[in-house]
């Protein structure tokens, strides 16, 4: 079984005391092992709808998380059904912007068409 957590940006400061401070949390609850995108700061990851999955209906989506805010920027649906499972599976992200997640019947690409930052 996958774990599925929610996502939390834990940041440790310098500090004598070594102190970690919660700096944001996102309620997405990621199936695939996300991606952080340096060029864009995007967190990437592959996620399903709860509310349908606890119904036994399985919808997979591609979202991208701001890593500084943790505000999810877009979401899109990939597909429906056990083909789209990726069974936790590793992300990658082409230097294109494109992010591939292997799925147990095949490869999903979704495009990242937004501007890249300079």
């Amino acid at each position: 079984m996958t774990p599925i957590l929610e996502n939390t940006r834990l940041t440790c400061d310098l500090t004598v005391d070594g102190r970690c401070v919660t700096k944001w949390t996102n309620p997405v609850k990621m199936r695939s092992v996300p991606v952080l995108s340096t060029s864009t700061g995007l967190i990437y990851g592959s996620a399903q709808d709860p509310e349908l999955a606890a119904d036994g209906t399985y919808v997979w989506y591609a979202e991208a998380i701001d890593f500084r805010t943790g505000k999810t920027v877009w979401k899109k649906r990939v597909g429906a059904g056990g083909s789209y499972n990726d069974v936790g599976m590793i992300l990658v992200l082409g230097p294109d912007g494109t992010l591939y997640d292997s799925v147990r019947d095949g490869v999903v690409a979704v495009k990242d068409s937004r501007e890249r930052p300079s």
